[in-house]
């Protein structure tokens, strides 16, 4: 008669004794053609990425999708640039000469008006927004300098000029500004305010110095604008 004991270790005897094909299939390698293969790109994702199906002939520009034109504001394509590469690569110092020109343009349609205005913020505001436009001058000359030589090379060095007075003197305007405002906490808090003034004087002293030299720094870059080897 079989124990609770013999009732219990007879299933793991019976697997001991058991034959290992009749227990389990030995492992079987994988030969190569029971491999499985990953799904491949089906033809959506062949256009998306600008190539053919398979299946079609190849070609060389295959791969290559050509992007569409970039647009301009409103959403109006530009128009090509094909011919302006092609003048400034045989006329670059009349294409870059024109380039120059415009932007002095645009700076003296702001650097002039700045000079009639009576001094304070507005004069102050329009000076530096003239001071944008020296930049973009100063970036032009330089750019064109292997093209136009000397005459790029000298209104480069005029424009920074104008672009380092004018620059002093707003630093000079954002000083006093900041200075002002410390004053007025400083008395509020019951502080004396006489240094805070001090140091308002003195800004005030700078900004004006800066403002006497800019019309003569400014004469200068005028002059470098409009000489006749950027005309040629």
């Amino acid at each position: 008669m079989d124990t609770d004991r013999d009732l219990a270790v007879r299933p793991f005897a019976d697997r001991r004794t058991r034959p290992r094909s009749a227990s389990r299939a030995p492992h079987r390698r994988r030969t190569g053609t029971a491999r499985r293969t990953r799904p491949g790109p089906g033809p959506g994702t062949a256009q998306c990425l600008g190539r053919r199906p398979v299946g079609r002939s190849p070609s060389p520009h295959a791969r290559i999708t050509p992007l569409p034109e970039p647009a301009g504001r409103l959403g109006v394509p530009h128009r090509s640039a094909a011919p302006a590469r092609a003048k400034a690569a045989s006329k670059p110092g009349k294409v870059l000469g024109k380039a120059l020109r415009k932007e002095y343009r645009r700076l003296a349609g702001r650097m002039e008006p700045a000079f009639d205005m009576a001094p304070g913020p507005e004069r102050d505001a329009a000076i530096h927004h003239a001071r944008k436009a020296v930049k973009r001058l100063r970036y032009a000359a330089e750019a064109a300098r292997p093209a136009l030589g000397g005459p790029a090379r000298r209104l480069g060095k005029r424009a920074k000029a104008v672009q380092q007075v004018s620059g002093a003197q707003h630093d000079s305007v954002v000083t006093r500004e900041a200075v002002l405002r410390l004053a007025v906490s400083a008395h509020a808090a019951g502080e004396p305010g006489f240094t805070w003034g001090v140091l308002h004087g003195r800004e005030g002293a700078t900004a004006d110095a800066r403002e006497r030299q800019l019309p003569q720094a400014w004469a200068k870059a005028r002059a470098a604008a409009r000489s006749k080897a950027l005309r040629s």
